[in-house]
């Protein structure tokens, strides 16, 4: 197997490329370069463009599409090829674009008797918007000799552009690098707030606890002081007063009383009679005295 050489690739370009015979100005060395075409589809960070995807046809005054980072992308080259049955081709991204992060993760080799356009599948793994134009050289093909003329060859017809189907499965979120980035971000967001306000219960918590502590301590110490007034020889001595000028009071209101009613009984009163004074003379002279008469001579 020889790659073939940039005469070679001169001499059969009319043989490869279907577009007019192709340029020879896009030869570069071994290769030749192809074009970004009419047609692409790119996948949409879905939270951040709430638009379809879809499939985007550019013309010469709207010629401008951008793969942003994370994002997939088919893309359509401009010209058709032609594949001989005793060769294969090689396919690749243009440098430049591989060093801005924008890679080829579709198929590498084109099989012989293949015939159509080529359809790259790329991804943006850099960190920046990657803005690609219509007619831009982005790709390389390479051709290779077999060692004989093959009958395995591609027979059934190559593509004419982007097929529906192969954008079914990429419509729906894709979960990128940049994608995960925010949502960690958000989350990171979200438990700080989150951090925050329980920091904030706890402190209001603390305060509240502070002031039940303060309320309880007063409470405990109104009971000492009850507790301890309630349970000295002050607090005794001065209840015990109190109970005796009642008892005084309710002696002297009985005593009125029955003076009243009972003309013929005179009851003294005395509100604080003497301890030492015998009971008959506390009963007054109103009480019966027996005298006793002696026996006989």
């Amino acid at each position: 197997m020889a790659f073939w050489s940039g005469e070679t690739l001169k001499n059969r370009l009319a043989e490869v490329i279907e577009n007019n015979g192709g340029d020879e100005a896009r030869i570069e060395c071994a290769s030749y370069q192809l074009r970004l075409g009419g047609q692409v589809f790119v996948t949409r960070d879905r939270s951040l463009d709430d638009e379809q995807n879809r499939i985007q046809h550019l013309t010469n005054e709207n010629n401008l599409v951008t793969v942003p980072p994370g994002q997939f992308a088919f893309l359509l080259t401009e010209e058709s090829v032609s594949v001989p049955a005793d060769a294969f081709a090689l396919i690749s991204m243009r440098s430049g674009r591989k060093f801005q992060g924008l890679i080829n993760v579709s198929g590498f080799h084109v099989d012989p008797g293949y015939k159509g356009q080529l359809v790259f599948g790329v991804y943006n793994a850099g960190p920046q918007n990657i803005v690609l134009s219509k007619g831009e050289e982005l790709f390389l093909i390479v051709f290779a000799d077999l060692d004989r003329k093959s009958d395995q060859i591609k027979k059934v017809p190559g593509y004419a552009g982007i097929r529906g189907k192969w954008v079914e499965g990429m419509t729906e979120q894709v979960f990128s690098p940049m994608f995960l980035k925010r949502q960690m971000e958000r989350l990171t967001e979200e438990h700080r707030d989150m951090g925050m306000a329980i920091a904030s219960m706890k402190g209001r918590d603390a305060f509240h606890m502070g002031l039940s502590g303060i309320a309880l301590t007063f409470v405990a110490i109104a009971v000492a002081a009850g507790v301890a007034v309630t349970t000295s020889d002050w607090a005794k001595a001065s209840a015990g007063m109190w109970i005796t000028e009642a008892q005084n009071a309710y002696r002297d209101a009985a005593c009125k009383d029955t003076a009243d009613s009972v003309a013929q009984t005179t009851v003294v009163c005395n509100s604080n009679p003497p301890a030492n004074v015998p009971i008959a003379a506390r009963q007054g002279s109103g009480a019966s005295t027996k005298t006793k008469v002696p026996a006989g001579n």
